[in-house]
């Protein structure tokens, strides 16, 4: 039993995480398995790009600066159609 309030938030917050990560790989391997059986379609959308970018570029940020890697991105039109 945690007791400390700040620990109980921090492990709460750390289970909810898990917990995201593994509704995520069940509905991957649904998907997975609905594309080899050839049941799964794929839907057009249009999507921008640019915002994918800036959010990978963010994540990845502190690895970057540990490596000293500076990365530039460069956007112009970015919307993307994606699926099919």
């Amino acid at each position: 039993m945690i007791e400390d309030e700040e620990n109980k938030d921090f492990y709460c917050e750390v289970i909810i995480d898990e917990t995201r990560k593994m509704d995520k790989l069940a509905k991957d391997l649904l998907n997975l398995s609905q594309i080899e059986s050839g049941y799964f379609q794929l839907e057009r959308t249009v999507f921008d790009l640019s915002l994918l970018l800036d959010q990978i570029a963010s994540k990845y940020s502190s690895i970057f600066a540990e490596k000293n890697i500076v990365l530039e991105l460069k956007k112009e039109n970015c919307l993307m159609a994606g699926g099919d």
